[in-house]
């Protein structure tokens, strides 16, 4: 409409003198076609149109389709299947919906001479190349010596306009054509322009290129392009060089279609925001086969519009056949996939209706060793067009039996799922874990995250020792994976101090250790372990006995106290666990009131007060105890039968006994001395700990022991017999008895 304004005041006169009003009045009667007189959504103005001399009287109108169909369909359909991107692709799909035949594609293709190689071929006319097979899989190139450079035909016009695609020229609308009837990008260049040479090559940071919609693009070493010796014919996959375009005296063309990496031509689409129908498609990973098939499907469609064209040249095709893709399945696998019977007849033509080759495969019988007749498998070649990405496995296969067989008609069963027994001894026992730390312990379980909060650590300086750092973390306040509970269940504390003065949480975690020096999940191999943790915190100190009246004895005694809960959950276990002072130990444990624990000479776990100093960093007053135990040795230990023993006839005698020891002498190694002093001697238990300033290096020690015998009531002189082996033997350790 604005060339026809243009037109208009520009005209002045007409070649046979008739007044320029006349003239107006005749143009303004005629009006403009467009795109949208054929349906098209989009208007567009249509250029010339070819029609066949002898139905310029206005005949081509008897011939003309004037009734179309539309046929809707869904466009996930479309997304993973590339043989979908192209009209024959529907075809195919809709003949085996309606039951139809579909022509053999030979029938669309003009047949010509292919010449074959990997990476380079030349003719007399054309020399093809590739510098990288990575990202160009197929290139195929065609010189053409003659050609008519007319206006479209009208029929393509109409359908091209149908599908909105806008309308040039016979040579353009031809290549647009294939591409939207076979689903092949291809790209028509000017032959006197490009020098007879294609080379498929990366581009080089900082080259430009014009585009044919007039845009100047800086391309970098990711992105590919068609060139010739001198420069950039166009951008690989996506829009051609306006340099290289097709012009009105075109009369030579060498025509360009090739398969390209898929995800190299998305990222440069999306970089340089430049997207087409030719994009579009190589994003789906094209039929590596089908690049020649659009070039015969080129020649054919000119051929059969009266277009002259003329071909001496081969076909030049670089670039490796894709592999043919067969696979084998049993006819039962279908059947117990789908869950219902079907016919192997069935299976075989819906099969062979889309493409697929199917051969039967007969099973022999293993006792009369002769071929059963019905066919009990299959052995299925994947054309081309599907073997891209789209059907590897048997169970794709099977998926395509269910989609022409029809889900609806698969009746709704639950699966039958068959239950067996199996050992649940693990979930049990750490549900009866928890369950004693809940009740017993009276403590709250926690669920805390598997990182170290940074900004936490920093508070305390700690210095965490082979760390194990994420590649992508969630946050930059979380990079690095826990190797112990503790600081996580100090932060917790922490956060909750202004609701409670005494708190005991646990949680059963997992934690992360270094395999080998590097500090990276990816390459470090780390290990992962399962652990059981805990603390005990009051605000204050921990309560004093009767008799302490500062306050190191009430930590002492909450020491023994919390120590107390553990073994109650390793005697519910019968786990024999010996109490070492610790000889290496974490940051925040106190080195006087830390110790390690031992099943045997394996180490267990640690537990221990929090060093004072330590816990001041985040609380100003308050005392914890904290311990770490093996979460997988909890649950694969394999505790004794324990067995009925018939109880003692004879009354028990309880003895205490009270002392004063170094500090450097253990709780547990007096027990064992009190034990080993007399056979008599059953059970022996801490029942008091104090310590006062002036003692200096010493503590008090009150231990309360069984007596014994299962043949007798002891009298009194055999107990004090006793107490004087116990007294004596507690000595020699360096007590003083109080």
């Amino acid at each position: 409409r604005q060339a026809r304004d243009e037109r208009d005041k520009n005209m002045v006169k007409s070649t046979r003198g008739e007044p320029v009003e006349s003239i107006r009045a005749l143009y303004e009667s005629c009006s403009w076609g467009t795109s949208s007189d054929f349906g098209a959504e989009k208007e567009m103005l249509l250029p010339a149109l070819r029609v066949p001399e002898d139905q310029l009287d206005g005949s081509w109108k008897k011939s003309f389709a004037k009734e179309d169909y539309i046929i809707d369909v869904d466009n996930k359909s479309i997304t993973n299947r590339p043989d979908l991107w192209g009209h024959r692709g529907f075809a195919r799909e809709i003949a085996l919906i309606l039951d139809l035949d579909l022509k053999p594609e030979n029938e669309f293709l003009e047949k010509l001479e292919i010449k074959k190689s990997d990476l380079k071929l030349s003719s007399k006319n054309l020399t093809v190349e590739i510098t990288d097979d990575k990202k160009c899989k197929k290139l195929a190139g065609l010189f053409v010596q003659k050609i008519e450079n007319a206006a479209s035909p009208l029929w393509m016009a109409a359908r091209l306009s149908k599908v909105d695609s806008r309308v040039i020229n016979a040579i353009i609308d031809t290549t647009n054509y294939t591409m939207l009837d076979v689903g092949q990008p291809m790209h028509a260049f000017d032959a006197d322009v490009i020098r007879e040479h294609l080379i498929f090559r990366s581009a080089k940071n900082g080259e430009k290129l014009t585009l044919l919609d007039g845009d100047e693009v800086e391309l970098t070493k990711d992105d590919c392009v068609i060139a010739n010796d001198k420069a950039i014919l166009s951008l690989a996959g996506i829009m051609g060089g306006q340099k290289s375009a097709i012009s009105s005296d075109t009369k030579e063309v060498i025509l360009e279609s090739g398969i390209f990496d898929a995800t190299v031509i998305r990222l440069t689409s999306a970089r340089l925001k430049k997207r087409s129908d030719a994009s579009a498609r190589y994003e789906k990973s094209l039929d590596l086969n089908q690049n020649i098939s659009a070039i015969e499907r080129f020649v054919k469609l000119f051929k059969d519009s009266n277009l002259e064209i003329k071909i001496d040249s081969p076909i030049l095709s670089l670039g490796k056949e894709a592999n043919q893709i067969e696979i084998e399945l049993s006819h039962e696998l279908i059947e117990k996939r789908l869950g219902i019977k079907i016919e192997p007849v069935f299976v075989v033509k819906s099969l062979e209706k889309i493409g697929f080759k199917v051969a039967s495969i007969s099973r022999f019988d293993p006792v009369t060793l002769s071929e059963q007749r019905e066919s009990k498998g299959y052995k299925v070649k994947v054309p081309s067009y599907r073997a891209t990405k789209d059907i590897t496995i048997a169970e794709d296969i099977i998926e395509e039996v269910a989609r022409i067989y029809g889900y609806s008609k698969i009746p709704y069963i639950l699966p039958k799922k068959e239950t067996t027994a199996h050992n649940i001894e693990n979930v049990l026992r750490i549900r009866k874990i928890k369950s004693y730390m809940s009740f017993a312990c009276k403590m709250m379980e926690v669920k805390t995250y598997p990182f170290f909060d940074e900004s936490f650590i920093e508070k305390f300086g700690l210095q965490i020792k082979n760390p194990i750092q994420v590649l992508n973390p969630v946050s930059q306040n979380y990079t690095t994976l826990i190797n112990s509970l503790i600081p996580n269940l100090l932060k917790v504390v922490e956060t909750n101090l202004h609701k409670a003065d005494n708190m005991r949480f646990y949680e059963w975690g997992r934690i992360w250790e270094c395999s080998n020096t590097s500090t990276l999940l990816s390459t470090s191999g780390g290990l992962e372990k399962k652990i059981l943790s805990g603390i005990f915190f009051e605000h204050k100190n921990f309560p004093l006995s009767q008799n302490d009246s500062e306050s190191i004895s009430g930590e002492s005694k909450g020491f023994y106290s919390a120590k107390n809960y553990l073994q109650g959950l390793f005697e519910m276990f019968n786990i024999n666990v010996e109490w070492k002072k610790a000889k290496s130990f974490s940051d925040w444990y106190d080195k006087n009131m830390s110790a390690e624990l031992f099943y045997k000479d394996k180490k267990i776990g640690t537990a221990g007060l929090v060093d004072k100093k330590f816990l001041n960093k985040i609380i100003e007053e308050g005392s914890a105890f904290v311990f770490e135990i093996d979460g997988e040795f909890l649950l694969n230990f394999n505790s004794w039968d324990i067995k009925f023993k018939p109880l003692i006839k004879f009354p028990d005698v309880d003895l205490d006994i009270s002392m004063l020891v170094p500090l450097r002498v253990t709780v547990a190694e007096i027990q064992q001395l009190i034990l080993e002093s007399n056979e008599l001697i059953k059970e022996v238990n801490l029942i008091d700990s104090f310590q006062k300033p002036e003692w200096i290096d010493k503590k008090s020690l009150t231990f309360r022991f069984k007596v014994v015998d299962e043949n007798k009531t002891l009298n009194k002189d055999e107990i004090e017999i006793i107490l004087k082996h116990v007294e004596k033997r507690v000595e020699q350790a360096g007590a003083q008895i109080r």
